[in-house]
């Protein structure tokens, strides 16, 4: 066979390969039933049979060395193919709605501030797995934090989430500020 066809043939596979995963994509997002709604500024991945069936994790990627961007995508899609868990991946953006891994954190202007849209998903999320560092949020988007500790519903906290927030002892229990960083 001469080389030409066969560069002809790998470009019509490539072609059809990539046509049946967007397909997939595309039915799997329109026939999802997470419990989270479709937005441009986070992923959601329907769970599929398993223990995790009919309950919701939240991922959150927003540190800037650990590449969290790209395996809490990944570790959502485990959880939801191979677990049933419902998924929704929220991210840090920057001021253009972008995920930006090279955002710094803390900022030097102690004025600016980080920003994580879909916090709200919390309320109803059955488990939080996060990885930040030096997040300095609103104080709005904080509050969904400390709800949620306050549930009592589990968290699993990645690498840098021991010092994952920066700025002020806002939050309380019994009385005393409790430290998140």
């Amino acid at each position: 066979m001469n080389l030409d066809f066969m560069k002809k043939i790998k470009i019509s596979f490539l072609s059809i390969l990539c046509m049946v995963f967007s397909e997939s994509l595309e039915a799997q997002q329109e026939n999802s039933k997470t419990t989270a709604p479709q937005s441009d500024l986070w992923l959601t991945y329907s769970g599929l049979e398993g223990p995790g069936k009919n309950k919701h994790v939240i991922l959150i990627a927003a540190e800037q060395e650990y590449r969290s961007e790209q395996s809490m995508p990944m570790l959502a899609k485990v959880l939801s193919k191979h677990h049933g868990f419902d998924c929704t991946v929220l991210f840090s953006v920057n001021e253009k709605g972008e995920v930006d891994p090279t955002m710094p954190a803390p900022f030097k202007d102690k004025t600016k501030r980080h920003n994580i849209p879909g916090l709200d998903l919390l309320a109803k999320a059955d488990c939080l797995i996060w990885i930040s560092r030096f997040m300095h949020l609103p104080e709005e988007q904080m509050q969904h934090f400390y709800d949620y500790f306050d549930s009592g519903k589990p968290f699993i906290a990645l690498r840098t989430a021991n010092h994952g927030f920066w700025g002020g002892l806002k939050y309380k229990k019994g009385g005393k500020n409790v430290s998140l960083r």
